[in-house]
């Protein structure tokens, strides 16, 4: 019984370190949660959940919006978007396209 215990912690563990081995070091973030599911349903990526104080708060993005584009270049999966924030630095002034609820909203966020 504990081995098999162990064997499944084991497993849990390493699939845990592959998904954070996968993760790129990025530069900056725009301090949102992602709802990782939504690639599945539609383009874009779906704000699950924003951090307090972050540059996405700062610049109104709430929870279930999604992020269309940035800086006029479509986002059309989490990826893309991943690989975007790589070209990004602190201070770095980007313009945000979402939809909410519907409507196209346009704001600027500022990398902290």
């Amino acid at each position: 019984m504990m081995t098999r215990i162990l064997f499944v912690l084991f497993l849990q563990l390493s699939m845990a370190a592959g998904i954070v081995a996968q993760q790129p070091d990025t530069k900056v973030t725009l301090g949102i949660k992602p709802d990782y599911m939504y690639h599945f349903k539609g383009k874009g990526v779906k704000v699950g959940g924003v951090l307090a104080g972050q540059a996405a708060e700062k610049a109104g993005i709430k929870e279930g919006d999604i992020i269309v584009s940035m800086d006029d270049k479509p986002i059309e999966t989490i990826y893309v978007y991943r690989d975007m924030l790589q070209t990004y630095k602190k201070g770095d002034k980007v313009k945000v396209v979402l939809t909410r609820k519907g409507e196209t909203v346009t704001t600027n966020a500022v990398f902290q």
